[in-house]
C-alpha cells in the first residue's frame, strides 16, 4: 500500500491514503489543493506522488481511489496552481466520465505528461475527442496512452487513428485492448500503420478483429520501419494465425534488408 503524505503546515502530515481508504476521496483532494496552492510538499516514501516546488516532475498514482468527477477537477485546480511536469499520470480504474474531459486535458498539456494511464473508467464514445485534441496538439508530448477497456466504441476508435495517421504525435505505446474496435477499423488501423513513424507498441487484444481483417494489418507493416510489439486477439483459427505470422517474417527480412535494426514481434495474447 502506498502512503501520500501532505505537509500543510510545519510539523503536521495528513496521510492522503486514509481519506482515500475511507472513501472521502473528494475531501482528500480538497486537501491536495490547498497544500499546492500554500506550496507545499507532497511526496511519498515511494513514487505515488512527488511534488516539491524544488522538482520539476512528478509520478502520480491515482489509481482504484473511486475518483469521481469532482474529484479530477479538485486535482485540476491542485496541479495546475503551480504546475510541475509529470511524466506519469496513472488515473486507472476511478469513476471518470467525460463531463471532465476539459479537466484532464488541461492537466496533460499544462503538466507535460509523457505517460496516461486511464484504463478502467466511465468513458464514454464523447472522449475520443480528448485523446485526439492532445495528441494532435504541438506541445504535447504524450508518449504513452492506455485506454483499456473504457468500452469506446469502433466509431471513437477510427477517429484516434485517423489522427495518428495524420497528424505527427509523440506517442509511442498504445493500450486498447478490451474495447469494442470490429473489423470496420482494420483499413484506417493499416493506413495509419504504413505511415506512422512513432509508435513502437500497439495492444489490440480482445477487440473484435477476425480473419481478413488482422491480415491486412500485418501486411500494412511491411512498409513500416518503427512498430516494435503488435498484440492481437486470439479469437481466431490457427491458419488465419499462421497466415499472419508469416507475414510478420516476411516484414522482419523487409526490414533486415533495409538496415533496420528493431524487428517486429506479433502476438496473439494480452502480454
Amino acid at each position: 500500500m502506498f502512503t501520500i503524505y501532505i505537509t500543510l503546515t510545519k510539523g503536521q502530515r495528513l496521510s492522503f491514503k486514509h481519506f482515500l481508504s475511507s472513501g472521502n476521496h473528494d475531501i482528500a483532494l480538497s486537501m491536495l489543493s490547498r497544500s499546492r496552492r500554500r506550496r507545499s510538499r507532497v511526496y511519498s516514501h515511494r513514487e505515488t506522488v512527488f511534488c516539491s516546488k524544488r522538482r520539476e516532475w512528478a509520478l502520480v498514482n491515482l489509481s482504484l481511489c473511486n475518483i469521481r468527477d469532482v474529484g479530477l477537477r479538485i486535482l485540476h485546480r491542485a496541479l495546475t496552481y503551480s504546475p510541475v511536469t509529470i511524466t506519469r499520470l496513472d488515473l486507472s480504474s476511478n469513476d471518470l466520465s467525460s463531463s471532465s474531459d476539459d479537466c484532464l486535458s488541461d492537466i496533460i498539456l499544462t503538466c507535460r505528461v509523457e505517460l496516461l494511464w486511464i484504463s478502467g473508467n466511465s468513458t464514454s464514445c464523447r472522449s475520443d475527442q480528448v485523446f485526439n485534441t492532445i495528441l494532435a496538439h504541438p506541445s504535447s508530448l504524450l508518449k504513452e496512452l492506455d485506454i483499456e477497456d473504457v468500452h469506446l466504441p469502433n466509431s471513437a476508435a477510427i477517429r484516434l487513428f485517423t489522427v495518428l495517421r495524420d497528424k505527427k504525435t509523440k506517442l509511442e505505446k498504445l493500450y486498447m485492448s478490451y474495447n469494442d474496435v470490429t473489423d470496420e477499423a482494420c483499413d484506417v488501423i493499416a493506413e495509419m500503420l504504413q505511415v506512422n513513424n512513432t509508435l513502437k507498441y500497439l495492444n489490440l487484444y480482445g477487440n473484435a478483429f477476425r480473419g481478413e481483417a488482422l491480415v491486412i494489418i500485418a501486411k500494412a507493416l511491411e512498409r513500416n520501419n518503427t512498430l516494435e510489439d503488435l498484440l492481437l486477439p486470439d479469437n481466431n483459427t490457427e491458419d488465419v494465425k499462421k497466415q499472419v505470422l508469416s507475414l510478420q517474417g516476411k516484414v522482419n527480412e523487409a526490414r533486415k534488408c533495409r538496415g533496420c535494426v528493431k524487428l517486429l514481434n506479433i502476438k496473439f495474447s494480452h502480454y
